[in-house]
């Protein structure tokens, strides 16, 4: 049993099976509920998060990508799915290992995938994730999501000047011979929610071979920025980013929590036959 912060269940879709009785049955239904924090959590039910996602040759998704993740009663993760409309991949428990530095894989014969431990991070609203599929196949798909309670609009902050939000950004980096490595920084976005402008960067990139990630090598040329602003009436935001090597894509995200308390979005970059994606989160 790792310490962790609660983390708990809200937006749970859960479809039992059915239980005998007298020879029938009776199909028994949790009801969908909106998520809304992870505070208290109940073991062995998905959580499942709405998320924004991305994967390499298909488009940004904002409405049809889910995150599920279920705990069991020492607060370990147990159950990891990624839903999108291009790539999906699942894992149970004995697939799934944390490090309790706030990085959970997930493994399992032909897929790969990493999610952030909100507990581990003290995230309370939201988290991200990456992933890679066929792996045995002559290509692989794969993918990043932020998911999580998006802020109403009505509840963005409107006085707050110099917001700073700190957290972690994770993601692939595939140079351009073809190989793929992990990569993983610390992200900063200064916004200012009276001009919905929001200065998003990342430093302190390292990346690894995914077959020893413990052995990761320093990257300052894949830190990013992007300056971005958002439309009044959403929590939404996109805008473009690019990396010190001349890399250039865009990045789109959310706000997360009642007033906006966390931030998660995703990336995406090309440029002299490399490319760079990944997820970042983050809190103020």
């Amino acid at each position: 049993m790792r310490t962790r912060v609660r983390a708990a269940a809200f937006g749970i879709i859960l479809l039992a099976g059915l239980a005998a009785c007298g020879g029938g049955g009776v199909a028994v239904v949790i009801p969908d509920v909106p998520f809304l924090a992870f505070i208290g959590p109940t073991p062995n039910e998905p959580v499942v998060l709405p998320g924004v996602s991305f994967t390499p040759g298909g488009a940004v998704d904002q409405a049809d990508s889910t995150l599920s993740l279920t705990h069991d009663a020492d607060l370990d993760l147990v159950g990891l799915s990624i839903s999108t409309p291009d790539s999906s991949v699942s894992f149970g428990a004995s697939e799934i290992a944390c490090t309790g530095s706030g990085a959970c894989t997930a493994a399992d014969a032909t897929s790969r995938a990493l999610v952030m431990s909100p507990s581990d991070l003290g995230w309370n609203y939201q988290t991200f994730g990456v992933w890679k599929k066929d792996l045995t196949a002559p290509g692989f798909q794969a993918g990043a999501i932020s998911a999580g309670a998006i802020t109403p609009s009505v509840a963005l902050p409107v006085g707050i000047t110099n917001a700073v939000f700190e957290g972690r950004a994770r993601g692939f980096f595939i140079n351009p011979t073809g190989t793929l490595f992990n990569t993983d920084a610390d992200m900063s976005a200064i916004t200012n929610f009276s001009s919905r402008n929001i200065q998003f960067s990342t430093i302190n990139t390292f990346i690894a071979d995914p077959n020893t990630p413990s052995l990761p090598t320093p990257a300052q040329e894949l830190n990013l920025t992007g300056v971005w602003n958002y439309n009044l009436g959403t929590s939404q935001f996109s805008g473009d980013v690019a990396s010190v090597n001349g890399m250039l894509g865009s990045a789109s995200g959310r706000f997360y929590g009642p007033n906006a308390e966390e931030i998660g979005g995703i990336y995406s970059l090309t440029g002299s036959g490399a490319t760079l994606f990944g997820g970042f989160g983050g809190k103020r």
